[in-house]
């Protein structure tokens, strides 16, 4: 007669438990194969159900044999300690709502999970606390790794990539990824929304269709440890609507590959912020802009940050955005202009430091239209660029600078071409909001 499924799930799991009883008793001293690709060390103690252990579990899941990770998820409730399980090979399984206090680890590199199917949503997802995910590779996928609502979670080393939508995707979730590899998704390497964050510490995010992270909806992406960003279709990360990416101790190059709806660098959209802080912060060699910033969006360059060698404009600011570039940054080396702005704000140089402004394929800072520059540091250089120094244009309203500028000098086209001189004294006006 055919067993109904989950009571031969049942079944299997008292079997599971009377045969780790009887080798805690002592009855074999090597690694035990407990059927369904499950393997248990000597050393693991596992109760018969209903006892509850306060001791940690350690399994191995054998894909090649036929093992199933979620089975050996399933065993978390018979301890109150941690359940490490090791994988071996690759598990072709979806395994979602992992609990809290669960590590799932490769026993070797490429071992981890694949997608079951094209439209697997997620094909790991979180929603426990304490999680630690090591050494996996986890691909395909509509969603490759899902953080849900409340869930806490680090990576170590981790592989995601191939997902149609999105590698990673965090939702009201935390999680700190050391040295993860995120790429080749068809759309956006991260999505981070609604109040989540990740933490990328080290690591690659690379060659995604769209974004290599787009946060949002009070989402926040802090990249440090020397991470990259690169070859990613629309750009490195996008921020929007109160998202804030943070970028110290990275690297963003080569970004803005995609044949349309490029924008190059760090974009900072409706609402959204953007600081890249640090000598050891480079966002440089990207197609289109380093950085920009529309609708509300703010841009922080800050702390001897570079941005250079881009194919336009280092930073771009326009339809009511706002930034500053202070405290040694340098924006050296684009194709265009260093600064273009137009219908938006931008500080240059302040009581943090000066900044310079260098060796631009055009003008070192374009004002157009409805725009105002607050210069507000002797020390600042704009210098050696290919057409002016600074240069304004535009109606119906004229751009303005203030403030007192520092040296302008060596520059193609002539130094200081604007419809309102600088002059000494001037109040800078309002820096962005949301460092």
């Amino acid at each position: 007669m055919k067993q109904h499924p989950r009571r031969a799930f049942r079944l299997g799991l008292a079997a599971f438990a009377v045969a780790a009883a009887t080798l805690i008793a002592g009855e074999s001293r090597a690694d035990f194969d407990l059927g369904q690709g499950i393997i248990i060390p000597p050393s693991a103690q596992i109760p018969v159900p209903p006892g509850v252990t306060s001791d940690p579990i350690a399994l191995t899941v054998s894909c090649g044999a036929g093992g199933k990770i979620a089975q050996a998820v399933a065993l978390k409730p018979l301890t109150t300690n941690r359940l490490t399980i090791t994988i071996q090979g690759t598990c072709t399984e979806a395994v979602d709502n992992l609990p809290g206090g669960v590590t799932l680890q490769a026993a070797s590199s490429g071992d981890g999970l694949q997608a079951p199917s094209s439209s697997t949503d997620p094909v790991l997802g979180i929603s426990g606390t304490g999680v630690t995910l090591n050494d996996l590779t986890i691909t395909g996928g509509v969603t490759g790794l899902r953080g849900r609502s409340g869930a806490a979670f680090t990576g170590n080393n981790l592989v995601i990539q191939g997902a149609s939508n999105t590698n990673v995707l965090m939702n009201h979730s935390a999680a700190t990824l050391n040295n993860a590899t995120v790429q080749n998704s068809a759309n956006d390497g991260m999505e981070v929304y609604w109040g989540s964050t990740i933490f990328l510490n080290g690591g690659t995010l690379q060659n995604n269709a769209g974004y290599g992270a787009n946060v949002g909806y009070a989402g926040s992406l802090d990249v440090f440890g020397g991470a990259v960003l690169q070859g990613n279709g629309f750009g490195g990360a996008q921020s929007f609507d109160g998202g804030t990416v943070y970028v110290s101790g990275a690297t963003v190059t080569k970004n803005g590959t995609a044949s349309s709806g490029a924008t190059g660098g760090l974009e900072a959209g409706t609402g959204g912020h953007v600081r890249v802080s640090g000598s050891n912060t480079s966002i440089v060699s990207n197609t289109v802009d380093g950085i920009s910033a529309f609708r509300g969006g703010s841009v922080a360059i800050d702390n001897a940050a570079t941005v250079a060698n881009n194919s336009r404009h280092g930073v771009l600011i326009y339809s009511g955005a706002a930034g500053f570039v202070r405290a040694g940054s340098v924006i050296r080396g684009n194709g265009a202009n260093g600064i273009y702005v137009e219908g938006g704000e931008i500080s240059i140089g302040d009581g943090n430091g000066p900044a310079t402004i260098a060796s631009n394929g055009q003008n070192g800072v374009f004002l157009r239209t409805n725009s105002v520059a607050t210069l507000n540091n002797s020390g600042n250089q704009i210098i050696n660029n290919t057409g002016w120094g600074i240069l304004c244009t535009g109606s119906p309203s004229n751009p303005l600078i203030f403030g007192t500028v520092g040296t302008v000098s060596g520059n193609g086209s002539g130094q200081i071409a604007c419809n309102s001189s600088p002059s000494a004294g001037l109040a800078p006006t309002a820096e962005p909001t949301g460092d």
